[in-house]
């Protein structure tokens, strides 16, 4: 929330709100000389935006409460998920702060543009857990190479999560596709829907189940959605 957020950057003295017994430093004073780090600039409200500006172009700050100003030297990172400058052309976000934001741009691709990072990031997940990498089948590799990973470096994780706990030496191809959930398609084609009713009934049924499926596993997030399915915004919202 806008009002939060500027607490939480700016600080607040003691007395601004009544239950504040003391001073409270924001993350810009806290982080002097060091980095911050904002996740889904996109997400700001129009406030938020224009009190983000203010900070970049004047690098000062003022606690809730005081009066005066604090110089603050960090250095900021931005992240989003979405196509920044598009953003600010249709007005959603500031075209001045944008060019603020927009000094050094790097984008990182999906792990399906990227395959050649695969092994890399198998054997640092599985290291996360009690020091041992489990083995992968020729097949298991092939599985797990030519997915598309619609979840990216996030659904890569819960996988291997799950292929730890595979039982055997070597994890194979049937384990891997176990792990994608690929073959539970009971929870789908159950004996109840494949007896009720006519083919547009069971399609009906089975599109039901898959976006719901894919809505939940990436947390809502539409645009990632509508990427997976093939589907844009408004194709979307009439399937919904």
């Amino acid at each position: 929330p806008e009002s939060l957020l500027e607490v939480e950057l700016c600080g607040a003295r003691a007395g601004a709100y009544t239950d504040m017994t003391g001073d409270r430093k924001g993350i810009l004073e806290l982080a002097s000389h060091g980095t911050v780090y904002l996740v889904g600039v996109d997400r700001l409200s129009p406030g938020a935006q224009a009190k983000l500006l203010r900070i970049l172009s004047e690098r000062k700050v003022r606690p809730i409460g005081m009066e005066e100003e604090v110089a603050i030297d960090v250095r900021f990172l931005f992240s989003t998920s979405k196509d920044l400058e598009a953003e600010a052309r249709s007005g959603r976000f500031r075209e001045d702060l944008f060019h603020r934001v927009q000094v050094v741009a790097l984008k990182v691709p999906p792990l399906r543009e990227r395959p050649e990072d695969l092994a890399g990031l198998v054997k640092v997940f599985f290291a996360e857990g009690d020091g041992t990498t489990p083995r992968l089948s020729k097949g298991a590799w092939k599985e797990l190479s030519e997915y598309p990973w619609p979840g990216n470096v996030r659904e890569l994780r819960n996988v291997l999560t799950r292929l730890r706990l595979a039982e055997g030496e070597v994890i194979d191809a049937a384990e891997v596709r176990r792990a994608f959930r690929v073959e539970e398609t009971a929870t789908i084609f159950a004996k109840n829907v494949l007896a009720a009713g006519n083919l547009h009934v069971l399609t009906e049924r089975l599109e039901k189940d898959y976006i719901l499926y894919h809505y939940r596993r990436l947390n809502g997030s539409t645009p990632d959605l509508c990427a997976l399915l093939g589907l844009n915004r408004r194709q979307l919202y009439n399937r919904l």
